[in-house]
């Protein structure tokens, strides 16, 4: 059981352990100092437990202290046979296993996210006479939902709705008292941290996080409703609220149109003042689900004016499958206030929502009898799950590197999910290494791709930087963490690595050392990515050329790279990080573009009205793709300027005749060549009227 939902929860949960458990170590010793205590082996090994844990917490704080991204080692979940943390915890506070809670079905007296207890207000008025207060967490705060006190359990309620039947399914409609609506109804959230693995974990399994998917609210949001309900006696809310009940839930039933409601079955009762509380730990227990609406009802259930408000309510009962309410917010957010691209993704991916945008199309299947019916359904699924996989690869090169929610740190990432999706799906299009007719299934793909990137690893992460005269050789390339990112870290930059995958993995199975039906493994990536052993991406000249934001500075890497591994040569680092050696192949990292070439190709030395000049441009190695044409007369003036486009190498263009080359004798035509350093390489033709 993962107990902590990022790295500040993560440290204000060990404080607030830390505190509890030495307070009872501190007892355990006073107790069995005692003469006449009797002490139980079992004190004895809480005692014992107690002792080591402080040690293990302790240390963990000072780990993150240091740095923040450092990886807990097993202690949160357990591992090499140690027990994990809150399995241990429980034993020392009650000298009890969590096993024994669980089997017998009773109540833990802790739970995980007690520590998170600082509010930012109450709020005395409520829709009962039973409501003592309702507390609204501190802003920022882990747990970011309201929680209801009680001096007694309310007694049921019932909701008189209208059924509709809609294309043959049944749901309620009515109108129903804010109060209410915010006293029975939780949102399925996402959580306020979440690392990377774990955002991954949850796209390869679909059943962790379930409960949580939709975005956190917005407390300006809230509050700016407050004050609209408040200001005017005119101003009125009328939309929707639109309600779910999840299928796990027994303190929600219907009788044809009535919907009831027993909070004695799901409020708890605190361990310190025995009230009926809404909260166990960071659970908010409130039964129905809001799909749509939560900062409306949040927001007037805040207001002596809106608390009593009714506002209309439609209601999904417990028949509708999860997938159908989550395809409903989806749908509803893409029409109003729009969700972020990841968290879109997400839950494209989730519930398998179409798009009549083809890259965002996950519609399911994608497959029906052995045949694919749908390949941008098929390329979005794996490609995605490809990523989830590696990210979720504990020890894996690209391990928490990829950002799937808004909620991952983009210090530790270095590319989002909706970019690779956007880039990678190619790999599995028509003519991709994953074609629809190739038989890789995910898992295939997933230890290939894998492979390459720990040979890009690998790689990069040599021991011969010393020994070359490389600044800091002792810092990784490829660094693990937050700290230490080069270039080919950047969100940016990064997506190079997905660019060159195709021609990586055609080179890698073209000398025939691997059989079609094996996986190509890492050394054979390593052999291919050779060439770029020698790329320092650490160094503050390649930041300066390689690094920022949109296409240039990404293509001329890419440009650069693959070059480099069509030609298959290893060179010495002074030849790579040389900004001397243009157009070299695997050489002049640093460079400008090279000249490329210019020839005539028409017969004739002069344009006349009838026949034009014909030419062809051959591209340089590591240029752009498009050139700039420039044409002078004989006097150095400008005349023609034109771009053109290379395509397999090269371009062919015209110089037709104007009229001010009757009054010169010489026409210059130079075509030039950039990438990402300057000067431009060029190659220049001198005509001579004849």
């Amino acid at each position: 059981m993962k107990i902590f939902e990022g790295i500040e929860d993560e440290m204000n949960g060990l404080e607030w352990m830390h505190g509890k458990v030495k307070a009872t170590v501190s007892n355990l010793e006073k107790e069995r100092g005692k003469i006449t205590s009797d002490f139980s082996q079992e004190k004895l090994d809480r005692l014992s437990e107690g002792s080591d844990l402080l040690l293990d917490i302790g240390a963990r704080i000072d780990e993150i202290t240091v740095d923040s991204s450092a990886p807990d080692e097993g202690l949160e979940e357990g591992s090499d046979g140690v027990e994990p943390l809150w399995d241990r915890f429980i034993f020392v506070m009650t000298g009890k296993e969590l096993a024994f809670y669980e089997e017998s079905k009773s109540s833990c007296p802790f739970s995980p996210g007690e520590w998170d207890v600082e509010i930012d207000s109450e709020i005395e008025f409520g829709w009962h006479e039973y409501h003592i207060r309702t507390e609204i967490p501190k802003k920022g705060a882990t747990r970011d939902f309201a929680t209801h006190y009680y001096h007694r359990c309310p007694e049921i309620q019932e909701w008189k709705m209208t059924k509709v039947n809609q294309k043959g399914r049944e749901f309620l409609i009515g109108s129903i008292e804010v109060g209410q609506i915010d006293a029975f109804c939780s949102v399925p959230q996402l959580p306020k941290e979440m690392d990377s693995s774990t955002a991954a974990s949850r796209i390869l399994n679909k059943s962790k996080g379930a409960k949580q998917w939709q975005r956190r609210v917005d407390r300006k949001r809230v509050s700016a409703i407050k004050r609209f309900i408040g200001s005017s006696g005119d101003n009125l809310i009328a939309n929707s609220v639109i309600l779910y009940v999840p299928p796990d839930t027994d303190a929600v039933s219907s009788k044809g149109s009535k919907v009831i409601i027993d909070p004695s079955k799901y409020l708890g009762r605190t361990r310190s003042s025995g009230k009926f509380s809404s909260r166990r730990g960071r659970r908010d227990l409130r039964p129905i689900w809001i799909i749509d609406g939560q900062h409306r009802t949040r927001g007037l259930a805040q207001s002596r004016e809106g608390i009593s408000m009714k506002v209309p309510v439609i209601l999904f009962p417990s028949d509708f499958k999860l997938s159908e309410a989550a395809k409903i917010f989806s749908e509803i957010n893409t029409l109003q206030v729009n969700l972020s691209p990841l968290h879109k993704l997400f839950m494209q991916h989730r519930f398998s929502i179409a798009h009549t945008q083809s890259t965002r199309d996950f519609s399911f299947p994608w497959k029906e009898d052995g045949k694919i019916t749908n390949v941008n359904s098929r390329a979005n699924h794996m490609a995605y799950e490809c990523a989830a996989a590696l990210s979720a690869k504990e020890g894996g090169a690209l391990f928490n590197r990829i950002q799937f929610l808004d909620s991952n740190s983009a210090n530790v990432t270095i590319m989002k999910a909706n970019s690779w999706v956007d880039y990678a799906r190619k790999w599995f299009m028509p003519g991709g290494a994953y074609a629809p007719d190739t038989p890789q299934n995910q898992k295939w793909v997933n230890e290939e791709v894998g492979n390459f990137f720990e040979a890009f690893r690998s790689t990069s992460n040599h021991t011969g930087w010393k020994k070359a005269g490389a600044p800091n050789p002792s810092r990784p390339r490829w660094s693990k963490s937050s700290a230490n990112k080069g270039v080919i870290h950047a969100h940016s930059s990064s997506k190079a690595l997905l660019m060159i995958y195709n021609k990586a993995w055609r080179k890698a199975r073209s000398d025939g050392s691997v059989l079609t039906n094996e996986i190509v493994p890492v050394a054979r990536f390593e052999e291919v990515l050779a060439p770029l052993k020698w790329c320092d991406w650490l160094a503050p000249e390649v930041n300066e050329i390689y690094k920022g934001a949109g296409e240039p500075p990404r293509t001329a890497l890419i440009l650069w790279m693959e070059a480099a591994i069509d030609h298959g040569k290893t060179y010495e680092y002074s030849e790579v990080m040389s900004d001397k050696l243009r157009s070299k192949p695997g050489r002049g990292f640093l460079a400008p573009s090279g000249n490329g070439k210019l020839t005539k190709t028409s017969e004739e030395d002069w344009p006349d009205s009838k026949t034009p000049l014909s030419f062809r441009a051959e591209r340089p190695h590591h240029a752009f793709k498009t050139a700039m044409i420039l044409v002078r007369d004989g006097d150095g003036v400008d005349r023609v300027a034109m771009k053109r486009r290379s395509k397999d190498g090269f371009f062919d263009f015209e110089l037709k005749h104007q009229s001010w080359m009757k009054s010169t004798d010489r026409i210059d035509v130079r075509v030039s060549w950039n990438n990402r350093v300057n000067p431009p390489g060029f190659k220049q033709i001198e005509l001579a009227k004849p």
